[in-house]
């Protein structure tokens, strides 16, 4: 594989299987061998960056990241309803430099595919749930002046 100049790329992948050894709750409901919630089987991430050197010494970068997560549980019943699915993630930005670095201007989206993911979900004993999701696609612009 030849080397690319300024290009930075890098992967991870998680694998767990995250269940209650023992674990009896609060109304005596025996939780052994469920799934802990929030913990997915499996994630994967990977990103890209990459730098362009401008003439008059500042730099454009180029970012990329993409990231997987299989299905998991929310509450420690492993229930129905307290199932997130999988969920696949894309953000990207662009990023200008001043020579100096002193300014920074930074193009960024996140979530861009737009995945509905909970971020919380609660099941009280009447069995009312209340969900908490993670934002939805959202961009902006970021100026950072350092002095």
């Amino acid at each position: 594989m030849v080397p690319i100049e300024n290009l930075t790329l890098n992967a991870s992948y998680n694998w767990s299987d995250a269940t209650f050894k023992e674990f009896t709750n609060s109304n005596g409901l025996d939780l052994a061998g469920r799934d802990l919630p929030f913990a997915p089987d499996a994630a994967l991430t990977t990103t890209a960056n990459y730098r362009v050197n401008l003439a008059n010494g500042g730099a454009l970068d180029f970012g990329v990241s993409y990231s997987w997560k299989d299905e998991y549980f929310t509450g420690p019943q492993n229930r129905a309803v307290e199932r997130q699915a999988a969920i696949e993630l894309l953000d990207a930005s662009v990023s200008w430099t001043s020579a100096d670095g002193s300014l920074a201007v930074d193009l960024w989206g996140k979530n861009l595919n737009d995945e509905v993911q909970v971020s919380n979900r609660i099941v009280d004993p009447t069995g009312v749930t209340s969900e908490y999701y993670m934002p939805p696609r959202t961009a902006g612009v970021t100026l950072t002046k350092s002095f």
